[in-house]
């Protein structure tokens, strides 16, 4: 999975698995993920859930605080999930 996504094997990647729902607050998630890039260059983060996708409009604007988002992974629904689960190192 990390290969796939061009994460390198030193990276640091932390991850949420979820639908996309205003009360599994990804905006939380994403706002801690920009903050902790501005500090740690070397960290990914993945996402995956029913339509957690950049077309996503409610998540557009927490997107917008991600200039580069070569570091951000947003998957979308996915049925293989343990490999998404395999390519954490933070799973919170």
């Amino acid at each position: 999975m990390r290969e796939s996504l061009g994460i390198p094997p030193d990276a640091l990647v932390i991850g949420m698995i979820a639908r996309y729902h205003p009360m599994k607050n990804h905006a939380l998630f994403l706002e801690a993920a920009s903050l902790l890039m501005q500090h740690q260059k070397n960290v990914h983060f993945i996402l995956a859930g029913r339509e957690v996708t950049a077309e996503n409009p409610e998540l557009i604007p927490f997107l917008q605080r991600f200039p580069d988002r070569s570091h951000l992974h947003l998957l979308g629904e996915r049925q293989d999930v343990y490999c998404v689960l395999n390519a954490l190192d933070i799973f919170p």
